[in-house]
């Protein structure tokens, strides 16, 4: 497995981010997929790196182009790096190059997708399963695009968002297409038969007619027993 496949960010599009009070071209910044395997499966998500002084990356995962990362290589081959969510503030976590990041952070959401062994084919990276965390920080503030499934009229995906609303009395309110959910705090919820598409920076996930979205328990005692319902807006 090639832990280091680089392509142009004109692939990709470029953005400026303002990271403290500096600014970052990110127009020359190169990219590469990173993998973590863990009791056999192999996580995935894609790095964009900056060379120069700033040593900024970003998280290319699930419209989470708001999480800024920053970067530093301890050394230039095979290294340990160290990534710090600039977003969220959380703790600084040290990884492999090559090996590293399984947990995408998105407002209030954790997930972690893990992929066969594939290659890549045209726009679509091989996915088969998404666990998401439902938690109590602040809301979500990133869409993340899904397709419940392919309308048989059209050739076109139809594409509708997934999106965390409001948290009130311990429950997380989300939004998929239409249809409103209610997720427990703590509860895990699992998204399996799904594939990923790129779209500029943001890679879309693309639900099937054979994916599943439910309830796989729950992470940490809450008080609340609800489980997943949907209700009319």
């Amino acid at each position: 497995m090639s832990s280091s496949r680089k392509r142009s960010s004109k692939t990709l599009g470029a953005f400026d981010h303002c990271v403290g009070d500096k600014c970052v071209d990110l127009q020359e910044v190169k990219c590469f997929d990173v993998f973590f395997s863990e009791r056999g499966s192999v996580h995935f998500t894609r790095i964009l790196l900056m060379d120069g002084e700033q040593n900024v990356a970003q998280l290319l995962a699930y419209g989470s182009e708001a999480d800024i990362l920053k970067v530093r290589f301890d050394e230039l081959r095979d290294s340990m790096c160290t990534f710090e969510n600039l977003s969220t503030r959380r703790a600084k976590s040290n990884f492999n190059r090559g090996t590293c990041i399984h947990e995408y952070i998105f407002g209030n959401v954790s997930a972690i997708g893990s992929i066969e062994r594939k290659k890549e084919q045209s726009a679509f990276l091989p996915f088969k399963h998404l666990k998401m965390r439902v938690n109590d920080s602040v809301c979500c503030t990133q869409a993340i695009i899904l397709s419940k499934q392919r309308p048989a009229e059209k050739k076109e995906d139809k594409i509708i968002k997934f999106i965390c609303l409001v948290g009130f009395d311990g429950l997380k309110a989300f939004m998929i297409g239409s249809e409103k959910f209610e997720y427990a705090i703590g509860t895990k919820i699992s998204i399996s038969g799904f594939r990923v598409k790129r779209e500029g920076a943001t890679l879309n996930l693309i639900l099937d007619e054979d994916s599943k979205v439910e309830d796989i328990g729950r992470e940490d005692p809450v008080e609340h027993e609800e489980n997943i319902h949907f209700f009319d807006n």
